[in-house]
């Protein structure tokens, strides 16, 4: 029997089979799931066995090979084997193969992703902050609830408290195996409403769209949200998702990345409202809606509640959205693009329109893509009252995602027709040919953007791949915290911030269980060391509920404090509460100096001066790298 060929058809009536061919093809979950678990002890093995530099072609290559050898597996695979045990095949073989990519490009490194710059920071500090607690809160500034979604650190810390290891040093082995199980959990959901090659190649066309695995959690819920939305309000032929499941996954999606179900929300109330309007059982469908939105809100609640009772009582400093970011500037329309995703978003695009009256996918996929642009228009026109565009760039990721599951879908159905039509034999192994020229450019185009890349130094004689620098890079360049750099590190680097020097420091002082409020110019302290932080350094980034602009305000008045003993007296008592630690950066002016905290993407700085710490309130630590200074209030220092 022809494999995927047949799987084809997505709306073809499925005929009865033999129960031989039901117990063959029944389980196709399952043996999804048990080859991506065979794959994975094997792809974390190779990089360690090769043990070369990702740097270097010798020591990146393996994915690709193995990739391409995979693929040809697969191939034969479709043509001889039943097409659901095929498709459930591939998807393992395809999710193990991340593994082996993402494990390949940050080998020699005990960093996730981005190391710890910019978001890899960030969610650095906010699994260390879930070591010591429970709750959702902020990742540096622990006294105000989470504004960001919780669940991919909170799990981190707890497998950190389970085995005893930093929670820093299991962010990359996290973002890999999330990144991988992407592909489990979205083939898995596509595949309850279509056959399983159509669900494999709609699996690794929408992880294509958007693949970073610094952002592992948004992956994920991209890919998720899309069948969940189809399943859950959808007309699917093959029965959509009870209402507990779509409930528990809804609830999962807010506590992973909300902003997806966020920009997708008008297009599933119109489906909803479409449903009330014209479908029988009115009360049915609206209680199964009120069922999946109230456990949604039930699994999330521990976040999500908190969150809106401190905005009952609290006024927001909204600062994430009020910086441009450059996707914003990229082409919103990815069916312009004259590349292969770009085809497909094109074919998407007029799949969507061509079939919305005939294909059941068609007029669900339609709404999220204009939801999705509905939310970017209104969002950029609220920008300009506010200021705040609504993270609306990442539109862009959702568009593109959506246009090329439906580009899928599109050729799935027409291709069929179109060979009937021009009286062709559909030739064997074309749907497997497809589905394998899907996972080539996949596969290619990830193993490209993931491995570190940055010209050696003696690059003539040892030659080392130069693609441009990207996060992974950055996994490589920062230093560890006492100072050392990872193994297999570039000839750039990142200066050392002294992070173990300051621990040391303030536990010379407070002891060893000591957990100081803390305020530092770098926040690479708080994605190691779980402080609390006083403020976040970098402005663009800070959750709204931190009032990040009224503590810079409170900041700069407690600067301007020139007694000793005022100043000592003043930092103890802020009204965001006290500041037990100064981590600050020597700024020589002349023959004088400043002690100063600045933030990033913000203008303006704090500047210190060394005499308002001379009152004997606090003990100083001077001499450090890059000109850092720590001052560590002495206990009851606040009253000398």
């Amino acid at each position: 029997m022809s494999v995927l060929p047949g799987a084809l058809a997505v709306e073809a009536p499925q005929e009865p089979r033999p129960r031989r061919a039901r117990l063959r093809q029944g389980r196709p979950a399952l043996v999804a799931v048990a080859v991506w678990l065979l794959c994975i002890p094997g792809a974390l093995w190779i990089p360690h066995a090769i043990d070369r530099s990702p740097f270097t072609l010798a020591g990146s290559a393996s994915p690709l090979l193995i990739g391409m050898a995979l693929v040809s597996l697969g191939f034969l695979l479709g043509i001889r084997w039943p097409g659901e045990v095929a498709a459930a095949v591939g998807a393992g073989l395809f999710a193990g193969w991340v593994v082996l990519a993402l494990h390949t490009a940050l080998h020699g490194t005990p960093y996730g992703f981005d190391g710890l710059s910019n978001d890899g920071a960030r969610l650095s500090a906010q699994a260390e902050r879930y070591t010591t607690t429970l709750r959702a809160v902020d990742g540096i500034v622990p006294s105000v609830p989470s504004e960001y979604p919780p669940l991919f650190p909170w799990l981190i810390a707890r497998a950190a408290v389970w085995s005893g290891t930093p929670a820093w040093r299991l962010i990359g082995i996290s973002e890999t195996f999330l990144t991988s199980a992407t592909i489990i959990a979205s083939f898995l959901l596509w595949r309850r409403m279509l056959p399983g090659g159509v669900a494999l190649a709609v699996t690794i066309a929408v992880f294509a769209a958007f693949y970073q695995p610094q952002k592992a959690y948004e992956v994920i819920a991209l890919d998720v949200s899309l069948p969940w939305a189809l399943g859950a309000f959808g007309t699917p032929p093959r029965g959509r998702l009870s209402w507990v499941g779509a409930g528990i996954i809804g609830g999962l999606e807010i506590l992973t990345y909300e902003a997806y179900l966020a920009f997708a929300a008008l297009g599933i109330l119109a489906l909803i409202v479409g449903r009330l309007r014209v479908g029988p059982g009115r009360r049915r469908h609206a209680a199964r809606v009120a069922g999946i939105a109230l456990l949604a809100l039930l699994i999330s609640s521990w976040y999500v509640l908190p969150y809106l009772r401190w905005l009952a009582s609290h006024h927001q400093q909204t600062m994430i959205g009020r910086f441009q970011d450059p996707l914003l500037a990229v082409n919103p329309f990815p069916f312009l693009s004259l590349t292969p995703l770009g085809a497909l978003c094109a074919l998407g695009a007029i799949g969507l329109l061509w079939y919305r009256r005939s294909a059941w996918w068609a007029t669900p996929l339609l709404a999220l893509v204009l939801s999705d642009y509905v939310y970017r228009f209104l969002a950029q026109v609220w920008s300009l009252y506010s200021g705040n565009h609504l993270v609306a760039e990442y539109t862009l990721w959702a568009v593109r995602a959506t246009l090329v599951a439906a580009g899928v879908l599109t050729v799935a159905r027409a291709a069929p027709a179109l060979l009937r039509r021009l009286s062709v034999a559909r030739p064997p192994g074309l749907a497997a040919l497809g589905v394998g020229a899907l996972a080539l450019l996949a596969g290619t185009s990830a193993w490209y953007a993931w491995m570190p890349g940055a010209p050696a130094a003696g690059a003539l004689t040892n030659p080392a791949l130069t693609r441009k620098y990207n996060q992974t890079s950055n996994a490589f360049m920062q230093p560890l915290p006492d100072g050392r750099y990872p193994h297999y590190a570039p000839a750039q680097r990142i200066k050392w911030f002294p992070i173990d020097p300051i621990i040391r420091a303030v536990h010379d002082v407070l002891g060893p269980r000591a957990s100081p409020v803390t305020l530092s110019w770098n926040e690479k302290l708080f994605a190691i060391e779980p402080w609390p932080g006083y403020i976040a350094v970098g402005a663009d980034a800070a959750p709204g509920s931190e009032q990040w602009l009224t503590r810079f305000q409170t900041l700069q008045r407690l600067a301007r404090i020139r007694s000793p003993r005022a100043f000592a007296a003043a930092s103890a008592r802020t009204r965001f509460g006290p500041i037990d630690v100064f981590v600050l950066r020597n700024q020589p002016v002349g023959r004088s100096s400043y002690w100063i905290w600045q933030p990033l993407s913000y203008p303006g700085l704090v500047r210190f001066a060394p005499e308002q710490f001379s009152s004997g309130a606090f003990r100083l630590f001077r001499d450090l790298p890059l000109g850092t200074i720590v001052a560590v209030r002495l206990p009851g220092g606040a009253r000398r």
